[in-house]
């Protein structure tokens, strides 16, 4: 009997120990929902010493504004008999202040069934709760930005899974982000489009910097960028992709291409100057007819080369309507580089800017 005392003892002792150097608060209650016992680890979390505790209800130390489902959840549990499991609560400490917590609690019941209180554990998790408010606050932020782009864009992992999509990329997909973030890539995009361009992504990867590149889909032309998505510490954690559409560009600079060759093959003299008169780009025709070369002419002005046929008061006449704003239509002798006069049949208009201008 006293051997089994000894063993009963250091079995206590040994719970004990476990209990009250626990990192977590330990606690039982009785069935009317009162302290019976309360774990040293209370001091370090909430700043009470266990025996101002005893005889206080678990209620007593919950924030009542706030969370209270949990509250009704956990009040549920007590009053039922039914185990509660990672219930979050905010409790509040003997200085005032929030400490956020993480509790279980299993029914306690005497040899004939009846319940008759709760044993339960409560961890801090203020720190981490802070740190997922922030990552959700951060993640929110990343979400406005991404959707203030009006082109379509997305976060994706090194292993192909997208990370973050904003709102253009669904519209572009017929897909709600939720059905894009969190997916394989090879389950969004045409295998076509990931044959073409994963080689940029690749490269991303491998050399730390970003790459630009141009294709066709669907008729569009379309640019890209692709940058390195870094951690904290500077590792490529993924890649962030930018696409623009500039089919429109595309066709204006193609439109300019047509336009110069026309100016640059006509037969005809084409002048360009500015609002001061000095010439800024003569084409070939010009040069033919006149005998200078675009280097001898351009950056000079053009009453340079003006022919005494005609008087001051005429081209002040000319200028007078072009900065106006209209056109003048007419025959003007001019002077070739040799010195003979030629007559042209010539046409003066104005270059004006969006908002009509003269420039």
């Amino acid at each position: 009997l006293q051997q089994t005392r000894e063993e009963l003892r250091k079995s206590e002792d040994r719970f004990r120990g476990l209990v009250e150097n626990s990192p977590d608060w330990i606690w039982e209650i009785d069935i009317h929902q009162v302290y019976t016992y309360v774990s040293p680890r209370v001091k370090n979390l909430l700043g009470f010493e266990p025996d101002e505790l005893l005889d206080k209800s678990p209620f007593d130390l919950f924030a009542k504004d706030r969370e209270s489902t949990v509250i009704s959840q956990f009040r549920d549990s007590t009053n039922t008999g039914k185990k509660a499991e990672n219930l979050v609560k905010t409790h509040i400490h003997k200085d005032g202040s929030d400490v956020i917590m993480e509790t279980s609690c299993i029914p306690i019941f005497d040899n004939n069934g009846d319940l008759t209180g709760f044993q339960g554990t409560s961890r801090d998790i203020t720190v981490r709760k802070k740190a997922e408010e922030q990552i959700k606050t951060q993640k929110i932020m990343l979400q406005t930005i991404l959707d203030s782009i009006q082109e379509p864009a997305f976060l994706v992992s090194n292993e192909g899974v997208v990370l973050f999509a904003n709102q253009t990329l669904g519209n572009q997909l017929n897909l709600s982000i939720e059905n894009i973030v969190g997916k394989d890539i090879t389950e969004i995009f045409p295998a076509e489009i990931i044959a073409s361009r994963s080689q940029f992504g690749r490269q991303v990867i491998k050399s730390g910097k970003h790459q630009k590149f141009e294709d066709q889909y669907e008729g569009r032309f379309l640019e890209h960028f692709i940058y390195p998505f870094l951690n904290p510490e500077g590792e490529n954690n993924g890649l962030a992709i930018l696409s623009f559409d500039i089919t429109e560009r595309i066709q204006k600079e193609e439109e300019l291409r047509t336009l110069w060759m026309a100016v640059e093959q006509s037969p005809s003299s084409i002048v360009i100057t500015n609002i001061e008169g000095v010439i800024e780009y003569v084409n070939p025709g010009f040069c033919d007819t006149s005998g200078y070369t675009s280097e001898e002419v351009i950056g000079k002005k053009s009453s340079s080369f003006n022919s005494s046929h005609h008087s001051a008061s005429f081209y002040k006449d000319i200028w007078e309507t072009l900065s106006s704003g209209n056109a003048w239509q007419g025959e003007i002798c001019n002077c070739k580089k040799t010195g003979e006069l030629y007559w042209e049949q010539a046409r003066l208009s104005p270059v004006v800017n969006e908002t009509g201008n003269v420039t």
